[in-house]
C-alpha cells in the first residue's frame, strides 16, 4: 500500500507543477495553442505508456458513446483550465477548478444512491465557503491591485473547467474499466482534439507549432507534468484502494496554491488565501 500512497502523492505534485507550467505556456502561446500542442505531446507520451504497461487496448467500440461525451466534456474542462490560468492567478483559480469533485459526489448521491459521509459533507461546506471567499476577493472593482489580479472572467472559466472535469471524470472511469486505465487519456484527448481543432481553425484561433527549442520545452514540460499525474494516479490505484490514493492526489490543489504563492510570487489578499486554504482542505475531505 505504501507504493500506492507514494504514487498518489506523486500525482498531486505532478498536477500542481502542471498548473504552474500551463499558466506559463498559455501566457506564451495563448490558451488554445498551448492546449492543442500540450495534448498532442502529452497524448503521444500517454500512448507509449499505455502500450508498455497495458499492451493493446480493450474493445473501444463498447465505450464509443462514453468517449464522445468524455471528449466533449474535456473541451470544456481543458478550455476552461487554460483560459482561467492565462487570465488569473494559480492561487485563486485552482481551488475553483478542483471543486469538480463536488459534482462527482452530487452525481453519485442523486443518481447512484450513494450515501454522503460526515467528512464529505464538511468538505463540501468548506469548498463552497472557500470559493465564495475567492469570488468575493475579486469582485470589488474599486479594490486594490491584489484584488483585481484575477478578473471575474478567470473565475467564470474556472467554473466551466470544474463542470467539464466533473462530467469527464466519470466517463474516464467507465472507459478505463473497458479499455485500460492508461488508455483513457490518449483516447479521450484524441476525441477532444477532433472536436475542438476544426472549431479553432474556423475561428482562426489555432496556433501553429512552436518554432524554437525553448518554446517546445515550455509546452513539453506542461505535457509531461499533466500526463505524469494521470499515469501516477492510475498506477497508484493498482497498489492501493481509491480511498487511499484519491485523497493524496487531491493534495494537488494545496500544492498549486503553495506554488502560486512561493514560486510565482502571486500577491493575493488575506481573504483569498483563507478561501484557497478552505477550498483545498475541503477537496481533500470530499475525497476521503
Amino acid at each position: 500500500m505504501w507504493l500506492g500512497s507514494l504514487l498518489g502523492l506523486g500525482s498531486a505534485l505532478s498536477w500542481a507543477c502542471a498548473n504552474v507550467a500551463i499558466k506559463s505556456a498559455s501566457q506564451r502561446f495563448g490558451s488554445w495553442g498551448a492546449l492543442v500542442w500540450l495534448q498532442v505531446i502529452g497524448g503521444a507520451i500517454a500512448l507509449v505508456a499505455a502500450l508498455i504497461v497495458e499492451g493493446a487496448p480493450g474493445p473501444v467500440a463498447d465505450v464509443a458513446p462514453h468517449l464522445v461525451i468524455g471528449g466533449a466534456a474535456a473541451c470544456a474542462a481543458y478550455g476552461g483550465l487554460f483560459e482561467s490560468l492565462r487570465r488569473g492567478q494559480v492561487t485563486t483559480v485552482t481551488p475553483i477548478i478542483s471543486s469538480w469533485s463536488l459534482i462527482s459526489v452530487a452525481v453519485a448521491v442523486l443518481y447512484d444512491g450513494a450515501s454522503l459521509s460526515g467528512l464529505a459533507a464538511i468538505g463540501i461546506g468548506l469548498v463552497v465557503a472557500g470559493n465564495a471567499l475567492l469570488a468575493r476577493s475579486t469582485a470589488h472593482p474599486n479594490g486594490s491591485q491584489q484584488d483585481r489580479a484575477t478578473p471575474p472572467a478567470a473565475l467564470a472559466f474556472a467554473a466551466v473547467a470544474a463542470l467539464g472535469f466533473g462530467a469527464m471524470v466519470p466517463m474516464i472511469d467507465t472507459i478505463g474499466a473497458s479499455v485500460g486505465r492508461l488508455w483513457t487519456i490518449p483516447l479521450v484527448w484524441a476525441v477532444e482534439l477532433c472536436l475542438i481543432v476544426p472549431v479553432l481553425w474556423r475561428l482562426d484561433l489555432l496556433e501553429g507549432p512552436p518554432r524554437r527549442a525553448a518554446d517546445w520545452f515550455v509546452v513539453a514540460r506542461s505535457a509531461v507534468f499533466e500526463v505524469g499525474g494521470f499515469i501516477a494516479l492510475s498506477l497508484g490505484l493498482s497498489y492501493a484502494s481509491v480511498t487511499v490514493v484519491s485523497p493524496l492526489s487531491s493534495l494537488s490543489t494545496a500544492g498549486s496554491v503553495a506554488l502560486g504563492l512561493l514560486l510565482l510570487r502571486e500577491r493575493v489578499t488575506r481573504h483569498a488565501v483563507l478561501g484557497a486554504a478552505a477550498a483545498s482542505a475541503g477537496v481533500v475531505l470530499v475525497n476521503l
